[in-house]
């Protein structure tokens, strides 16, 4: 073992959405999305750090569940 794999593998890995994944009120979900729409979202939301594509989707079915109710 190498002195550069010793620290790599001592290194606490971070996750972006840990927290969501320990929350009780998030659900994981799966869906199937185009692959060319998948790939545009990920390109806008590189922009975005502060929003991922669970919170996008989180926001588009808020959205899409108030319209619903309203009509």
């Amino acid at each position: 073992m190498t002195i550069l794999e010793n620290e790599t593998s001592n290194t606490p890995k971070k996750s972006k959405s840990s927290g969501k994944r320990t929350d009780p009120t998030y659900k994981q979900v799966g869906a199937y999305v185009k692959k060319d729409t998948y790939l545009q979202i990920q390109k806008l939301l590189l922009d975005k750090p502060d929003k991922d594509f669970s919170d996008l989707v989180q926001e588009l079915l808020s959205d899409y569940l108030i319209n619903q109710l309203s009509d």
